[in-house]
């Protein structure tokens, strides 16, 4: 069996209209669909922030 690392991102969505157009229910659908776990989101003011990770 092979060794495979763990990968984690961060990824910040900024501009004036990120609240209330569904990017934390989008992401959240992708990093689900890549098998990627620890998905995490937060909305604050003007971006949106999100992490998650998997094996690389």
């Amino acid at each position: 069996m092979s060794l495979k690392s763990l990968l984690k991102k961060r990824v910040v969505i900024k501009g004036e209209k990120v609240q209330d157009v569904g990017y934390r229910l989008f992401l959240l659908e992708a990093a689900e669909s890549f098998g990627l776990k620890g998905f995490q989101a937060g909305n604050v003011e003007e971006y949106v922030e999100f992490s998650s990770g998997g094996r690389g």
